[in-house]
């Protein structure tokens, strides 16, 4: 059974306030060396201090909306995400996930809101760190587009990775290297 907006009336900023005061000091957020827990994300919404983190910039925007002020697709784009990551147990809060998709683009959004629903740790990476965070076990899913990679030749990921969202047609070498039932979860 699938998530709909209609019958998920909270706030996305509540949503990520609520995983900031069960567990402040986790770290929400790593992008490069950088790392943020949630009470850095939450004091950077408060106060509203500048940074000079794109990600941290963004997040603290997305958390300044209340639910009146949310857009409608961006909302259901992250409740499909959500249901998928939830209905597929691609979930651990003491587990990682990780997306390359650009924070200025409507998945990538999703991709971030989801991770810091969940109360987990969203590592935004890039393409190659992506394959091989997903080959060493680093990451339990991601989000990513189709064309990042050949995923030729790569070591199997482990039997408990699942593929969250997928952005485009899977390519051939992506659904061989996955196997199929993980790639028609994410699309």
């Amino acid at each position: 059974m699938g998530f709909t907006a209609s019958l998920h009336p909270l706030s996305l900023a509540g949503a990520v306030r609520a995983s900031a005061l069960r567990t402040p000091q986790r770290i929400a957020v790593v992008e490069g060396s950088r790392t943020l827990t949630y009470s850095d994300l939450m004091a950077a919404a408060r106060y509203g201090r500048p940074h000079a983190s794109p990600v941290v910039r963004w997040l603290t925007a997305e958390m300044a909306h209340d639910s009146g002020g949310e857009n409608p697709r961006h909302r259901a784009l992250l409740l499909r995400g959500l249901d998928n990551v939830v209905e597929h147990a691609a979930f651990d809060r003491d587990g990682a996930s990780a997306s390359s998709l650009p924070l200025d683009t409507e998945l990538g959004a999703v991709a971030a809101m989801v991770s810091l629903l969940l109360g987990s740790t969203l590592h935004i990476v890039n393409p190659d760190e992506l394959a091989d965070g997903i080959c060493a076990g680093c990451f339990q899913t991601c989000w990513l587009r189709c064309e990042e990679n050949s995923w030729k030749g790569l070591p199997r990921p482990a039997a408990a990775f699942r593929l969250a969202l997928c952005v485009g047609m899977p390519s051939s070498g992506l659904i061989q290297w996955l196997g199929p039932q993980r790639v028609a979860q994410a699309v």
